[in-house]
């Protein structure tokens, strides 16, 4: 925990706030970002700050945990509901309310170091399988340069099993960071030696949000701006 600090202009006044919000909050299973434990997000470095600022903001919801495709159709088509950690790209950029940066990552491209695959650009890629999360910006982005799915890209519901698909060689290349692999490899038993990282796409930063869907209350918007404000530190990187 990195032990974000709330001045005490900015908790006064959040704590007069006479609303009790009733948003939806919703998150999805994302190591080291947020971890689920029997259905419930039990800790995580983008779930305590996301915490803290719905607190702040007086929203008592409990996030409820999703697949990633349902959690992303819902903050598309419904009011009121909140999500964390969502990547923040130009192509979303008006397609949500972005309320707060909770972490930044540079995403890489890793393949089984016992397979000594040479890839080192998105290119190259092609050359074999990539296994990516349904509807997610990895997803998006390698659809924009031509990749196809059922040729070079396989989709699963979520991070995890783009590790279990690369593991049992049914796949060549996967997205992730060294935090991300140490915090799935903790779940089903991997070792970070298990990969090899082929090439780093700079092209594609990980800002990481909790965001709003539209036609979310202003005034809710405002109070948990207001509280993202009062928390005292830069957005921390994980690489």
């Amino acid at each position: 925990m990195h032990g974000w600090q709330v001045s005490f202009a900015g908790a006064l006044l959040l704590g007069h706030a006479l609303v009790q919000a009733r948003p939806v909050v919703l998150t999805e299973d994302l190591p080291p970002l947020q971890v689920i434990s029997k259905g419930k997000v039990v800790s995580g470095e983008a779930y305590q700050r996301a915490q803290q600022i719905l607190t702040l903001a007086n929203v008592t919801a409990k996030p409820q945990v999703l697949p990633w495709a349902r959690l992303y159709k819902r903050l598309e088509t419904e009011p009121d509901v909140l999500a964390f950690s969502l990547v923040r790209t130009p192509e979303r950029e008006a397609k949500f309310i972005w309320v707060a940066p909770l972490f930044h990552m540079e995403l890489s491209v890793y393949s089984l170091a016992a397979r000594n695959l040479t890839a080192t650009s998105i290119e190259e890629l092609k050359a074999g399988i990539t296994g990516v999360k349904r509807d997610d910006v990895v997803a998006h982005y390698l659809l924009q340069r031509d990749f196809e799915f059922g040729d070079t890209l396989l989709e699963v519901k979520d991070t995890t099993d783009t590790f279990k698909l690369l593991l049992k060689q049914r796949v060549d290349y996967i997205p992730a960071t060294p935090l991300v692999i140490q915090a799935v490899c903790k779940t089903i038993g991997c070792k970070a030696e298990d990969f090899k990282l082929n090439f780093t796409i700079h092209d594609l930063p990980q800002d990481f949000y909790l965001a709003a869907s539209l036609g979310t209350s202003a005034e809710l918007i405002a109070r948990l701006q207001q509280a993202a404000a009062s928390l005292i530190e830069t957005v921390p990187e994980i690489n």
